[in-house]
Formats: C-alpha cells, structure tokens, sequence
C-alpha cells in the first residue's frame, strides 16, 4: 500500500522503487485518475524490465484518489479497539463501504470490487524476560508485531530496550488478562 501526495510525498511502498517513481510523476502531473482505476505494470517484457519485476512478472495496482478520509477515522477505531475491519471499492461506479471483516479477510479483488482487510497488528506476550525472550522480541517486532514481554521479577528488565516491547511486571495469568488476548494473540513461555 502506498500513500501519494499530489506534491509527491509519500508514505509505504508498493515495489522496489521503479514503480513508486512512475506514481509520484503521474500523481505531480495530475495523471491519476480521480475515480478508483486499476493499473498494470510489466505488460510486455520491456516494461517489466524497466520496471525492475523479476522474471516479467506483471504487476497490478488499484489507485483511487481519497477526496474523503472519513473512513479512515473508522479503520483506526476499529484498530485501537482490536477489531478486523474490511472496506470494498467498487471499480464500476467508485462506491466504498466498511463491514466488519473475518480473520481470513485480506487483499481481493473479483473483477470489479476490491476488498481490503484492516486490523489490529498481531500480538506476542513472551512470559519470562530472558536472553531468549530479548531475541524473540526482536525478531517479533521486526515483523511488525506488538510485542510484551511479562516477568514479576523487575531486575530482568534492567537491559532492556523498551521501545521494542510493552514490559509488565505482573504475573503472567494477570496479564493474559490484562492484554485481552484474542484470536490476533500469540503467547510464548520462555525459559
């Protein structure tokens, strides 16, 4: 998912850089669509070069430009509270929804709507802050999970990087409790 400013500031990614480049000029020179529209890229073989997709591969994109971020506000809601939230464009006619969304529900697209699913991040709650818990949170963070790391014991966290992970020092069946693990929750006891 990728984010463009009109002025060609951007936020995420959708390639390596070269089609990211071709949307910031498209998008400076006013040449994205205003209604949703689907783009494709690496038609042929010297587009897929040029484009940088291995092996001619093709790829498709929906740009639609955002004239209402409301919507918006509802996904984050629904993400702070722990839900999965799903919104679907309609290419046809531009009409946009949001319904609750399935753990299963993620990127689709059946010829004329796109689905895309939003939600909470996973979680891990690591019970026990030892070297193997520090590695584990790492690994953890680094994809994208919100990690915590549980341990009564206040003296294991003293080397701790806290930006990587929420520490607690309850006990671990207080704070399963207190984290309201869900479906989106992973737990592991490190010794």
């Amino acid at each position: 998912m990728l984010a463009v400013r009109d002025d060609g500031r951007v936020v995420g990614s959708v390639s390596g850089g070269c089609i990211e480049d071709d949307l910031i000029a498209r998008a400076r020179a006013g040449d994205l669509d205003d209604a949703p529209a689907r783009l494709t890229y690496g038609v042929t073989r010297d587009e897929a070069a040029r484009f940088g997709l291995p092996c001619g591969g093709t790829l498709r994109l929906i740009s639609e430009r955002l004239h209402d971020t409301e919507w918006l506000d509802r996904v984050l809601a629904s993400i702070r509270a722990h839900h999965l939230i799903q919104r679907t464009v309609d290419l046809v006619d531009g009409h946009t929804s949001i319904s609750p969304a399935g753990p299963a529900a993620g990127p689709d697209f059946d010829g004329r709507r796109v689905r895309r699913g939003y939600g909470p991040r996973w979680r891990l709650l690591i019970i026990g802050a030892n070297h193997t818990a520090r590695v584990l949170a790492d690994i953890a963070a680094t994809l994208e999970f919100h990690v915590t790391v549980c341990d009564p014991r206040e003296e294991f966290f003293i080397d701790w990087n806290a930006a990587q992970a929420t520490l607690l020092t309850s006990m671990p069946d207080d704070a399963v409790q207190e984290i309201g693990t869900d479906e989106r929750t992973a737990i592991v006891a490190a010794r």
